[in-house]
């Protein structure tokens, strides 16, 4: 077994949806015009959707909505089916006075890490916090901790959890992002070192796979166990499950 068989493999879904539940609706709408209750191979969803076969954004659109509970899959490689699950035939179809609200709640508080910060949709601190807490406590480079932040407070507030959501031009921003490939959400910049030069300070990378954790360090001082010691014990509850 060489070194490369021996690393755990880690789903390349980011671990909190890369769009907000406000696209995710419209994607499941999409999906619900096209194919209703029935499973569709992931090739056809990619035209579906106006993607490419292989583009990053399907994978991540499907991973998205599957984090919202709107959408589950069965089997691997060519034969990978998707459909809409019951929440999300609630959420497109069912026309009953306030289903599509109820659905709309229960969706926004699926994914993992949108249940674990819900204190800062009841009670939120100032951004500049929240962003701090997730790149010094949870190992979030500084991209992907505004981008799980702005997911986070406009899904709730789509939903009807808060008030407050993306501005019109933030929205078409977030439409014309989705073909992007999405880096890990949590892991930190660290560009490699060179030979001739001291390693970046950024010196941790962290990256959460389905109940896995692969963490590299490198540690030079007592701050470094520390901050090491308190990723650890913030995404030890990604293992629980």
């Amino acid at each position: 077994m060489t070194d490369q068989d021996a690393k755990p493999k880690f789903d390349r879904s980011p671990k909190y949806p890369f769009i907000s539940l406000r696209k995710a609706e419209e994607r499941a709408k999409t999906f619900w015009a096209k194919h209703r209750k029935e499973g569709a191979r992931v090739a056809t969803v990619a035209d579906t959707w106006g993607y490419g076969v292989k583009s990053s954004g399907l994978q991540q659109t499907v991973g998205a909505l599957k984090q919202y509970g709107l959408l589950d899959d069965a089997g691997s490689g060519e034969s990978r089916k998707v459909q809409l699950t019951d929440l999300g035939i609630r959420l497109v179809a069912d026309n009953r006075p306030g289903a599509r609200e109820g659905a709309l709640k229960e969706a926004a508080m699926r994914p993992r890490l949108f249940q674990e910060y819900r204190r800062w949709i009841d009670d939120p601190p100032s951004e500049a916090h929240c962003l701090s807490e997730l790149e010094l406590d949870r190992g979030f480079n500084p991209l992907a901790a505004r981008t799980f932040w702005r997911a986070l407070m406009d899904t709730a507030a789509y939903a009807g959890l808060r008030e407050g959501g993306l501005s019109d031009e933030e929205a078409d921003e977030e439409a014309q992002e989705e073909d992007r490939p999405a880096s890990s959400p949590v892991a930190e910049t660290s560009q490699p070192p060179s030979p001739s030069f001291e390693p970046p300070v950024s010196r941790f990378k962290v990256e959460i796979g389905e109940n896995a954790i692969m963490i590299s360090a490198i540690l030079r001082d007592p701050a470094d166990v520390e901050k090491l010691v308190r990723i650890l014990n913030a995404n030890k509850e990604m293992l629980l499950n």
